[in-house]
Parts: C-alpha cells; sequence; structure tokens
C-alpha cells in the first residue's frame, strides 16, 4: 500500500472543523517559514453513544490524527516529516436491558498504532529518487469474559514494531522507456503475551490450554524493477519487472517474482490491457508466534491473470471490464483441524491462531468487473455504477473444495450524485451483495452440549441473506466573508434493512443468536472552512 499525503499550503492558512452525530474532527494547514507547511488532521467518533440506535452490540471508538511536515530547500530538493496514529477501542458489553440479540462475553479490546517516518525527495531533469525511514508501532491488549460466569477466556497484551528502509528511484530511460528501481527493507520485533482458555472447538476439536510468551526478532528485504516501453507511436505499451523478497525467519527465505503486462489502444479512446504475474505472502507473524514449527510455512504464492478493456465514451465518461483469476498455492492449512483453511474460515472461527500448520493449501478466485465512472465537470450528474461476479474455492486437507469465507458471488454498487448548482450537492449510495458463505451449527448436537458445535459435513455449505442497503445525502454550501460552512444530512439504511452480519451459539439462552449489520441512522453535521 502506497499512501501519500499532500503538502500543507505555504500560501495561507486554512482550518476546516467537521462536526457530526457521529463525530468531529479538523484538518488544519499552513506555512511555517516560507519554505515550509504543516498539514494536521485530526478525526473523533462518538458513536459509543448510539450505540441501541443503530441495532449493534458493539460500537467503535476511535481517535485518528495525520501529520506532514514539509521543508522544501529548493526547487529540486524536499524533506518531510510524516507521522499518524489510530487509537482504536471496541467493546461488547452483555446489556439484558438491550433489545440487541448480544454475545454472552464481555470484551474489552484496544488496539493503538503509531507511526514516524522521514521522506527525503530529490529532483533531477529525467526523474526523481526518493528515501524513507520509518517506524510503526502497534499495541494490542484484549480481554474476554464469558459474562453468566465471570471467567477469562482469553487475553492478549502484545505489540509489533517494525523499522523500515526504502530507497526508490524513477527514471527515464529515453524517449519512450522508463525505469522503476526500488529496494529496502524492515527490521520487525513481535512480542507475544498471549492465553487461551482450554475448550473444545465448534468444529469438534479439542484445544489445551494456550500460554504463549515469547519474541521475534527478524528481519525482511525486497527489491524490485520495472522498464515501461511505448511501441508503434505509443499505441503499444509494454510493463516488465520482477521482486526478490528475503524473509529470514522462515525455512524458505527467498522468493522472486516475475510480472509482465500490456496495454494496447485498439482506437484513440479504446484499450485492451493485460497482465500476469506472481506475487507471495510471507505468513504472518501470528501464526509464527503460536507454534515453533510454523517457521517451516512458506510464503503464500498468488499466480494473478487480469484481462480487461477501457473505454472513454466521452472525456467525462469511461468505461471498463476485467476479467481476472487468481491461483494459490502454499497456503497454511490446520494439522488439528483437517478441513480448516484461513481463508475459507473468515473471522466465525475465532481468533486468527491457526496452531500446528501446514502450507499445503490451494485454491483460486475467479470473476468479472464492469464499472462505469462519470467525472464531476460541472452542474449535472457524476458517480460510479459498478457490478463484479466472483467465485471462489479452496481446498485444506480434507473435506473437498469451499468457498473462501468472503465471497459474496454478485456485488451491484451504485453511487451517483447530482450537482444542483455550486452550493447544492444531492447523492445516493445502494449497495447488493450475495450473501456470504457459512457454516451452520449442527442444533441438535449443540443444544445436547450446550455449545455451538459445527456441522463440518456442510463447512461453508450455507449463505447468509443477501445484503443491500440505500444511503440518501444532501449538502449545502453556505459563502460568508471569511469562512464558508458546508452542512449536510445523510439517511443511512434508509428502509431499515436487517442485514445480518454473523449468527453465534449463544451460551448464556443455548440458542443460535444473530449480530446485525447498522440499522436506520440519520446522520447530520457541517464542515467549517476559514
Amino acid at each position: 500500500m502506497d499512501i501519500k499525503f499532500r503538502d500543507g499550503s505555504r500560501d495561507n492558512y486554512i482550518n476546516n472543523v467537521d462536526l457530526s452525530f457521529a463525530g468531529f474532527g479538523g484538518i488544519f494547514e499552513g506555512p511555517i517559514t516560507n519554505k515550509s507547511s504543516y498539514l494536521l488532521s485530526v478525526r473523533r467518533s462518538y458513536l459509543d453513544l448510539l450505540k441501541g440506535a443503530i441495532r449493534l452490540s458493539a460500537v467503535p471508538n476511535y481517535w485518528d490524527f495525520n501529520l506532514k511536515l514539509n521543508y522544501k530547500f529548493d526547487d529540486n530538493n524536499s524533506l518531510s516529516l510524516i507521522g499518524f496514529s489510530a487509537l482504536d477501542k471496541i467493546n461488547f458489553k452483555v446489556d439484558e436491558n438491550s433489545s440487541v440479540n448480544d454475545n454472552p462475553y464481555n470484551t474489552d479490546d484496544n488496539t493503538d498504532t503509531y507511526t514516524l517516518g522521514l521522506n527525503y525527495k530529490k529532483l533531477f531533469r529525467n526523474g526523481y529518487m526518493q528515501a524513507v525511514v520509518s517506524n510503526t508501532y502497534t499495541k494490542y491488549d484484549a480481554d474476554v469474559y464469558y459474562e453468566p460466569t465471570g471467567q477469562l477466556q482469553y487475553y492478549t497484551h502484545s505489540y509489533e514494531n517494525e523499522s523500515t528502509y526504502k530507497f526508490d528511484l524513477n527514471y527515464k530511460l529515453n524517449k519512450l522507456m522508463y525505469l522503476n528501481f526500488s529496494a529496502g527493507g524492515k527490521y520487525a520485533t513481535f512480542r507475544n503475551n498471549l492465553f487461551g482458555k482450554s475448550d473444545t472447538t465448534a468444529e469438534g476439536y479439542v484445544l489445551p490450554e494456550m500460554l504463549i510468551d515469547n519474541t521475534i526478532n527478524t528481519n525482511k528485504l525486497f527489491t524490485n524493477v520495472s522498464v515501461s516501453t511505448k511501441l508503434f507511436s505509443e499505441k503499444l505499451t509494454l510493463n516488465t519487472g520482477a521482486r526478490i523478497d528475503y524473509f529470514d525467519y522462515i525455512r524458505l527465505k527467498t522468493y522472486f517474482s516475475p510480472r509482465f503486462g500490456i496495454s494496447y489502444k485498439i482506437l484513440p479512446s479504446t484499450s485492451l490491457n493485460g497482465s500476469v504475474g506472481i506475487f507471495y505472502q510471507s505468513p504472518e507473524y501470528i501464526w509464527l508466534a503460536t507454534n515453533s514449527a510454523n517457521k517451516n510455512l512458506n510464503s503464500i504464492r498468488s499466480n494473478h491473470y487480469i484481462l480487461g478493456v477501457e473505454h472513454l465514451i466521452t472525456p467525462e465518461l469511461n468505461a471498463v471490464v476485467e476479467v481476472y483469476e487468481k491461483r494459490y498455492t502454499g497456503y497454511p492449512v490446520s494439522l488439528d483441524d483437517p478441513e480448516y483453511i484461513l481463508i475459507n474460515g473468515g473471522a466465525d472461527y475465532g481468533l486468527n491462531l491457526v496452531g500446528a500448520a501446514t502450507s499445503a493449501g490451494y485454491g483460486y478466485v475467479r470473476g468479472l468487473d464492469i464499472s462505469l465512472q462519470k467525472k464531476l465537470t460541472g452542474n449535472g450528474i457524476y458517480g460510479l455504477i459498478n457490478y463484479s461476479y466472483s467465485k471462489s474455492g479452496f481446498t485444506a486437507l480434507a473435506g473437498g473444495e469451499r468457498p473462501a469465507a468472503f465471497d459474496p458471488t454478485n456485488q451491484f454498487v451504485v453511487v451517483l450524485g447530482y450537482q444542483v448548482a455550486d452550493d447544492w450537492l444531492i447523492g445516493l449510495k445502494f449497495k447488493y451483495a450475495g450473501g456470504r458463505p457459512y457454516t451452520p451449527f449442527d442444533v441438535e448436537r449443540s443444544l445436547q452440549l450446550g455449545r455451538g458445535v459445527y456441522d463440518m459435513n456442510n463447512f461453508n455449505g450455507a449463505r447468509y441473506p443477501d445484503y443491500h442497503r440505500l444511503d440518501l445525502r444532501v449538502d449545502k454550501k453556505f459563502y460568508y466573508k471569511h469562512a464558508t460552512i458546508t452542512g449536510f444530512f445523510e439517511l443511512q439504511n434508509v428502509y431499515n434493512q436487517q442485514n445480518i452480519y454473523g449468527y453465534f451459539w449463544n451460551k448464556a439462552k443455548n440458542e443460535v443468536g444473530t449480530i446485525y449489520h447498522w440499522a436506520f441512522m440519520p446522520v447530520g453535521g457541517c464542515s467549517v472552512q476559514f
């Protein structure tokens, strides 16, 4: 992921304050000297105050901070200090007076992330280079209690610290060829302090008590190079490259990933695009921490194949059609539960602790994506219409091919707006998604044992009801001599659809419980710029 912050204004002091029913925030920017500027943003939610009204058993409570200080030595050299932080807290509390079908666990979950980095950038005649050093620290604190007995079920008091260094070079070799080269790495420390009560899983497997107290120190290195070439009066564009990754903690440490892309302009407004490539993802730190033998896991391999057509209908209206396939090998699968593969399970199966595992899982995701986008170029309609179809299948050590947990099959999204005038905007957002796969409970056995037991013969064989929701929004600007105020009013989930997030076995009531997505909620607020 490559996130870029724009520079703060070096000409004016600009303050933008946002207030709404859901939270508040602001963006503040301006010059420090004639060569430097600052940009600061902050957000705070208070959705926790509206928990009951929006039909949720828990809502996030967060602070977000973003900062950029920029110093421009001259027209070709600049140095930036970038920092951001996210303080996230979510609590599940059993409330007998609530109409929400609550999970019978009291949970305190806090995740705090802090990142700070320096970025030096130098421009030259045929390109630019940049060097980045940064550090990211994330702290995980969670305690889970079974409310009827008050017994501790699980806790984690862990942290992850990564120091990253990276160099990029973008260079125009000649009139038709461009070079991109980058290299870097990171030094990571993962401190693990985890406890899990001995239990029999809903899949029917006995888990011993988990008590982990260890630290992982490891290095990751990478380098990649790509060359882009334009031919035949720039009708044909070729891009070829490769990446090498090194992860010193696992047994097979080095991976090579070639990639190739092509784009051909059939017509001045129509392009045929294609790409193939190999991508690797190293095993998660938590998988390595929970079982020492998991250092024998391989990095997950994914072969990507993409073919698409892009057509510019008008300068403001663009259409894209793509088909794709991703084939996965070396995915971690459980040795204790031979039907369980992480990508198949999703969040329904508890913590992301794979236990003893082997890199024997494999599968695919293939699909179709169609989108139509209209840019905002003045008064009138703008927006995006997208339809996508996907099909997936993954195989563990046993059980045959099963769909991935986050496979809705069909999705349809419409985001439309109408600019009535320079100071009036009306918009809507509609989303439809097919039901996600899930594994139903064996109700008879669950009732007998007083806890949830999944029907593993039907693993991911059922689907939740389809998801759909409509949001409406109106924005109005008011111009004053020293300030501009933008007021908005939004109706979320207009027709109050009871979309189901998931099912769980409520041990306190010995029955299947339901967790819902947001109910209907009006949201209003304003943004003041001065």
